[in-house]
């Protein structure tokens, strides 16, 4: 009996390189939240390389048996949702399996401030971002933005700048506050409450008579507080006295008791 040997050739293919997408998230506040376009994520998957194709599968066995694919544009029921993805060499058959996730994200609730207290004392140029510590509380990857209207604000246009000047019967402010991560926004407004300035009268001047070498005490201001509220009453207004007019403004270096008065003090 005679036999013959025959070589056979035995190719290895290489499964396909590939990438993993991000995972898709969005708002519970979209109508079409439930709709995901899976198919804009091959690009991401596979890049620029040629001879591959990406199909998708609600399991890792409808992938790995390259079974049931799902259509582009897939609907989810729930909040989240597993998508397997085949990549598959053309020329091989070779393939490669892994996944990512669609993602409803429900927004974070953010604080809406209460009306906030101005004086009358316009026109008053406003930081609104003194306001966002409130609006954001703990909330983390948010962004705040501010706009004259509802309109503007569920548009995204004409946004306020920070500083923002205040008419006297100023409108309300509205706010945007957006996920970073999914685009998720929600709306709100807050006011301004307008408080009127003490009514006070100016004081007459103190006379002290003092020795030349010698500084002159004073204890307190009270006759000068009653002289400046003209008897109205002192539980919700505080007086309190400064050296210039700059720091009354800023309310900085204010007057300690005792204060003693030196030579050619003013």
């Amino acid at each position: 009996q005679q036999s013959e040997t025959v070589p056979i050739n035995i190719k290895i293919g290489v499964s396909p390189s590939y990438t993993n997408p991000k995972n898709i998230e969005h708002c519970e506040l979209d109508a079409n939240a439930s709709v995901f376009n899976i198919d804009g994520t091959v690009t991401e998957i596979i890049g620029s390389q040629s001879d591959l194709t990406v199909s998708f599968h609600s399991s890792e066995t409808d992938a790995m048996n390259n079974s049931n694919p799902l259509p582009g544009l897939y609907t989810i029921s729930g909040k989240y949702k597993k998508v397997y993805f085949r990549v598959t060499n053309t020329s091989t058959g070779c393939f490669s399996v892994s996944s990512f996730d669609l993602i409803i994200s429900q927004f974070q609730a953010f604080t809406t401030p209460k009306d906030i207290p101005i004086c009358d004392v316009f026109p008053l140029d406003f930081n609104l971002r003194t306001v966002e510590p409130e609006i954001v509380g703990d909330l983390s990857n948010v962004k705040v933005t501010f706009y004259q209207s509802e309109v503007d604000a569920l548009n995204d246009s004409n946004p306020l700048p920070d500083i923002f000047t205040l008419n006297s019967n100023p409108n309300p402010v509205y706010f945007r506050v957006t996920n970073l991560s999914t685009a998720c926004f929600s709306v709100s407004k807050f006011g301004f409450k307008t408080n009127l300035r003490p009514v006070f009268s100016n004081p007459k001047d103190i006379i002290i008579c003092q020795s030349p070498d010698s500084n002159y005490k004073l204890d307190d201001f009270d006759n000068k507080v009653n002289e400046i509220l003209i008897g109205q009453n002192t539980i919700n207004t505080i007086v309190s006295f400064y050296n210039s007019n700059d720091d009354a403004l800023n309310k900085v270096n204010e007057i300690n008791f005792p204060y003693y008065v030196e030579k050619n003090d003013n």
